[in-house]
């Protein structure tokens, strides 16, 4: 079984009046986790995640839920839970995850691992969002046929994980880092805390560092 540990992020203190992030007022990223699935938008999910753990130099994780869907998910994929099927969705994960590993290696990310988790995949996620940093989704194809279901995935991980989420477009690649943040929209309650927090995560994606590109 997977062993979940919290890895403490580390928030810059210093001011800078405005202008753009130092090195010691960034607000820097420790550890991600990224979804891995069998949908069409894993490959780009993944290759985003991998590049922006090279630029932050931080840790990767990879986690297959395979589990049924919990209370807070449709029930219109039940039908992929049938008797017999869990060792097939048990060998899709297996080589998802292999997968995910092996391009890990080639990307050269230094810091990685990839888990298979046999919960829902809400519960799943909320659960190892807990212990990392920042999770990174995609958001719900209008055209795909379970655009429900990971609407309603997503959602559930915003709303329940406490920790901020990167929900990249369903379309598009994200295989380099100027690829990412070009187009930023930000959401937060109302407390003081979070707005602080949002307004460092806004300068991170507008002032990256392209020397690590």
């Amino acid at each position: 079984a997977a062993r979940l540990r919290k890895i403490k992020p580390q928030l810059g203190r210093g001011k800078n009046n405005g202008l753009p992030p130092t090195p010691e007022s960034r607000m820097t990223y420790r550890s991600l986790l990224v979804l891995l699935d069998q949908g069409p938008q894993c490959a780009a999910r993944s290759q985003a995640a991998m590049r922006l753990a090279i630029v932050l130099d931080c840790h990767l994780m990879g986690v297959a839920p395979i589990g049924p869907p919990g209370p807070a998910e449709s029930t219109a994929s039940l039908s992929e839970f049938a008797p017999g099927r869990g060792d097939t969705l048990r060998d899709q994960a297996e080589r998802t995850t292999e997968r995910f590993r092996e391009e890990c290696r080639a990307a050269g990310v230094k810091s990685f691992e990839a888990v298979i988790d046999e919960s829902d995949r809400a519960s799943s996620l909320v659960r190892y969002a807990h212990c990392n940093d920042l999770t990174v989704l995609t958001k719900a194809d209008p055209a795909a046929p379970d655009h429900r279901l990971t609407q309603e995935l997503v959602d559930q991980i915003v709303l329940h994980s406490a920790r901020p989420t990167m929900i990249l477009p369903c379309a598009g690649r994200f295989d380099t880092i100027g690829s990412i943040g070009t187009s930023v929209m930000v959401a937060w309650d109302t407390a003081a805390r979070p707005r602080v927090r949002c307004r460092m995560r806004c300068r991170f994606f507008a002032w990256p560092d392209t020397s690590r590109s």
